[in-house]
């Protein structure tokens, strides 16, 4: 019985050192965080070349509140058949499945196509200064930064382990 609890303890561990779980534990956060933001983003298509970012986010607000609007710079067609499409993120899920919903509204005259996006909106700066979540976002790059030191210092010590180097204590210079 003492054995089977043992057992049972180190099972979530796997039997990985502390860096090594709260790395995994970053990393699970990472992708969690990342899924949220797909559930809450979506692709509009069969947009007029003319409708910016605003006029696009003030438009479906009457779904829920907009956080991001990213237009993609290509554009399909010539002269009056022209068509451009954008990705939304809301700030709830409810929002986004609102906005799935209004397919085949007219927006400028055209019928714009709504889906559900694959990948979240990746923000640069000149995006995040659209972005209504702007206060929110330097604590999930700090989170990020942090992901991708810790894989740093995992991808260090296992090259390490495969050169015959050890690398299976906390060096000091690991920050462990």
């Amino acid at each position: 019985v003492h054995m089977m609890q043992q057992q049972q303890q180190q099972a979530p561990t796997g039997g990985l050192s502390a860096s090594a779980q709260s790395t995994q534990e970053a990393l699970l956060a990472a992708q969690l965080k990342r899924e949220e933001e797909i559930s809450r983003t979506i692709y509009v298509g069969n947009l007029r070349p003319e409708i910016s970012e605003d006029m696009l986010s003030d438009w479906l607000s009457k779904c829920g509140e907009v956080v991001c609007v990213k237009h993609c710079n290509n554009t399909v067609g010539e002269g009056e058949n022209r068509v451009r499409y954008s990705f939304v993120e809301f700030k709830t899920r409810e929002a986004a499945m609102t906005a799935l919903g209004i397919g085949g509204s007219l927006l400028a005259g055209r019928p714009i196509k709504v889906g559900k996006a694959l990948n979240p909106i990746i923000k640069n700066s000149k995006t995040l200064k659209k972005t209504a979540e702007v206060k929110k976002l330097p604590e999930s790059s700090e989170i990020m930064q942090r992901v991708f030191q810790i894989k740093e210092r995992l991808d260090r010590k296992l090259r390490l382990l495969d050169s015959g180097g050890g690398g299976g204590g906390g060096d000091k210079a690991d920050g462990d």
